[in-house]
């Protein structure tokens, strides 16, 4: 049995939750004032930033009445940019790569640097895991170290990677044949660079 009266239940109540009708009723306006003013700064916020993803359009709110998301105090167009100059860039080197047999591509001094970074790029990650980081092998694993090859004709490379004899993978599903030339001239590199 309770030894505590309705009255003191509701005063117990409210000093432990800390909550007193009366008080919440009396707060100063600048609180109130305080209130809506972010209430409202959060609805303009979502409203004016690209900020929201959109999961269904594979995009996000680009924000209102402001073409492409590109407002002044966003880095987005700053960024996209960024991406249309890296595009240009790689893609004459790519224009390059693709109208060049590997033996040319193999020659070429001034693609070489260009092709050493997106054929590591492309052998880290589909190759290195078997090959070794450079090519340098791994223990216990039957895939060859390419480093040590030695190879010269660029051609043979390429070949082995478009049928590849004893390669349990399918490369020549994982990648175009741009990507196929740049690993083959990266590979018959590893032959030649002291890593």
């Amino acid at each position: 049995m309770s030894h505590f009266s309705t009255q003191d239940r509701e005063d117990l109540r409210d000093e432990w939750y800390g909550f007193d009708q009366a008080y919440i009723q009396n707060l100063p306006k600048i609180y109130w004032v305080g209130l809506w003013l972010s209430a409202g700064w959060l609805v303009m916020y979502l409203l004016i930033y690209p900020s929201i993803p959109l999961p269904w359009a594979q995009t996000h709110w680009q924000g209102l009445g402001v073409p492409n998301g590109c407002q002044a105090w966003t880095a987005i167009c700053e960024m996209r940019q960024g991406e249309r100059a890296f595009a240009d860039v790689r893609g004459r080197y790519l224009d390059q790569i693709n109208d060049q047999t590997v033996v040319e591509l193999a020659a070429d001094l001034a693609l070489l640097e260009f092709i050493d970074r997106a054929g590591y790029v492309t052998f880290a990650d589909h190759c290195a895991a078997c090959h070794g980081k450079f090519g340098a092998g791994l223990p216990n694993m039957p895939a060859p170290a390419l480093n040590q090859a030695h190879i010269d004709d660029v051609s043979r490379i390429y070949a082995q990677l478009q049928n590849p004899v004893r390669h349990s993978f399918g490369l020549t599903k994982r990648w175009d044949a741009t990507q196929l030339k740049l690993l083959a001239v990266y590979v018959r590199q590893l032959g030649h660079d002291k890593r």
